[in-house]
């Protein structure tokens, strides 16, 4: 049995009653790992689900002090445009603590379960900015980073994996990172009209339900200047499952989360420094996404006209 150290974050308190550390144990061989997409579990950094809670591994070095120490700053409010009153509460995990397995000296953060709400989730990770790479890289860092998607520049984003339940066959249709850095900025649209393609039709409704939550997240980003992000990504997240008893009409059951906060910087309120990435990336996903709304409206009004 591994042992595991515990930092309590509840997001429920007041500021200043957080981070009580207490100490407890885990067996981690009886948890259930995560089944998520750019799972890590091959490389010895599997995540797992406790409940409805989250365990992500993260790096035990600066890059996963930066992202915990994102999270404990969010949900207790120190900086400006954050904490649970503010908008960016709809779409950034909630924090739990952390849980630190002193055997196998890995530390995770503890989130919300972003797939438990859902029956069959269909998820995809897409990796917004203009630059995957942080202001600390150096030469050799940046050509690996470019190298991976020499479209990112451009677009703004990328597609690093997604999982898709197929209605017609029942099961998942799952996608690695090969099939994201395979595509180019001329069909990379192509790719996100798969992921709402469930093997019978588009899913116009979670089209539009996920659009307007993009758009409270662009609305953030276009008016924060506090932080900085890179490598960071925005989950999109759509009820796969159809309900009989609905006559076969899908729901609208969506959400969208920011992740990945290991190589966030802040900045100072008076450099008013946007991140300016994430807003073009953003802003590029919303387009496509209307494009894909405008086709499928084209195709019903030939359809009734036909």
């Amino acid at each position: 049995m591994a042992d595991i150290v515990r930092g309590v974050y509840d997001t429920t308190k007041k500021k200043g009653e957080n981070n009580a550390d207490s100490k407890g144990s885990l067996d981690f061989d009886k948890l259930e790992c995560a089944d998520t997409v750019n799972s890590r579990r091959s490389k010895g950094r599997a995540s797992f689900v406790l409940r409805k809670t989250f365990l992500k591994p993260i790096e035990n070095d600066l890059r996963g002090q930066k992202e915990k120490n994102f999270y404990e700053d969010f949900w207790s409010g120190k900086a400006p445009h954050l904490g649970p009153a503010s908008i960016a509460a709809e779409f950034i995990p909630k924090y739990f603590g952390f849980e630190v397995d002193t055997v196998k000296q890995n530390t995770f953060i503890k989130l919300d379960n972003l797939e438990d709400p859902f029956q069959k989730p269909c998820v995809i990770d897409l990796k917004i900015g203009t630059q995957t790479y942080d202001e600390d890289a150096d030469n050799d860092k940046i050509a690996k980073q470019i190298k991976k998607f020499k479209y990112q520049e451009l677009l703004g984003y990328r597609i690093t994996g997604m999982k898709v339940y197929d209605v017609h066959h029942s099961e998942y249709r799952l996608y690695e990172k090969e099939y994201g850095r395979h595509l180019t900025n001329l069909n990379a649209g192509h790719g996100l009209m798969n992921f709402f393609f469930n093997g019978r039709s588009i899913r116009i409704d979670a089209i539009r339900s996920i659009k307007s939550k993009l758009q409270n997240v662009l609305c953030w980003f276009e008016n924060q200047n506090v932080y900085r992000f890179y490598g960071h990504s925005v989950l999109l997240i759509y009820e796969g499952n159809i309900e009989e008893e609905n006559l076969g009409v899908p729901t609208s059951k969506a959400d969208v989360k920011l992740i990945d906060f290991a190589h966030c910087y802040k900045s100072k309120p008076e450099e008013n420094r946007k991140d300016l990435g994430s807003i073009k990336g953003l802003k590029n996903i919303l387009k496509v996404l209307e494009s894909i709304e405008q086709f499928c409206d084209g195709i019903e009004v030939n359809t009734k006209g036909s």
